[in-house]
């Protein structure tokens, strides 16, 4: 039992969403905190969920477990993970297509120049005032203020959220821990090494931080710049990791 969780274990931790939620994370105005607060968001996820099916759900999670595989049997797994692999690789082509294509424009504007004051003063004029926004546009806005926010409770969510997934392994995980009969302490241990092991690469930087408190921060602090200079290239490349990702599984099934 304890291989095979430690190993569903580890290909949770090596997920790309995961790695990419991580990503976001470090590049809060403060990373050690935020990596602290995400990677205790995640634990807590995990351990609520693998805790609840171990002690509350223990019957029923066993026979979600039997219905999800008997669902999953009449479903392709492996097609559907090469489908969808091959469309976020076309996304991670376009976003590469357009991080090498764009390019600044400079604007120059005649210095002293009373026409050309004029104009832009004309072209600056502030609009008449439009209608109330509409609720998609509201939404928008309060998602990318959300984004940008550096408040801890964004990173804790993102653990939040990032905890139980990927959906695969976790489920592979508990399949095995409850179907090994071990009594409860055994399997409590179980569920407390795979939410462990799955978030080491949150833990790991922290575990640094403890060891060698000023060079991590040093490392840390060039992170954040680094990452919003390449965003696109960042995000184009997690996405290529991910659809790659899911083609070698998909083809292997």
């Amino acid at each position: 039992m304890w291989a095979t969780v430690v190993m569903f274990a580890v290909m949770a931790m090596w997920d790309p969403v995961r790695l990419g939620v991580a990503v976001f994370v470090v590049m809060r105005n403060r990373p050690i905190p935020a990596l602290f607060v995400f990677c205790l968001g995640g634990l807590t996820s995990s351990l609520l969920l693998g805790l609840s099916a171990v002690y509350l759900l223990h019957g029923t999670t066993k026979r979600l477990l039997a219905d999800m595989n008997s669902t999953t049997d009449a479903i392709d797994a492996a097609d559907a993970k090469l489908v969808i692999g091959g469309l976020v690789l076309l996304v991670a082509v376009a976003l590469l297509l357009r991080a090498g294509t764009k390019t600044p424009v400079p604007v120059a504007v005649p210095v002293g120049s009373a026409s050309s004051a004029g104009e832009l003063e004309q072209e600056i004029e502030p609009e008449a005032p439009t209608s109330a926004p509409s609720l998609t546009a509201w939404l928008t806005t309060w998602a990318r203020q959300l984004m940008q926010s550096q408040s801890l409770w964004m990173s804790f969510v993102a653990g939040l959220w990032a905890g139980p997934g990927p959906h695969v392994e976790l489920i592979g995980a508990l399949g095995v821990i409850l179907a090994s009969g071990e009594c409860k302490s055994t399997q409590v241990a179980a569920v407390v090494t795979y939410a462990v092991v799955s978030f080491a690469f949150a833990e790991i930087p922290l575990v640094c931080y403890l060891i060698a408190p000023a060079k991590t921060q040093q490392y840390l602090a060039h992170v954040p710049n680094w990452l919003r200079a390449r965003r696109i290239w960042v995000m184009a490349t997690a996405l290529t990791l991910l659809g790659l990702y899911l083609v070698f599984s998909g083809s292997l099934s």
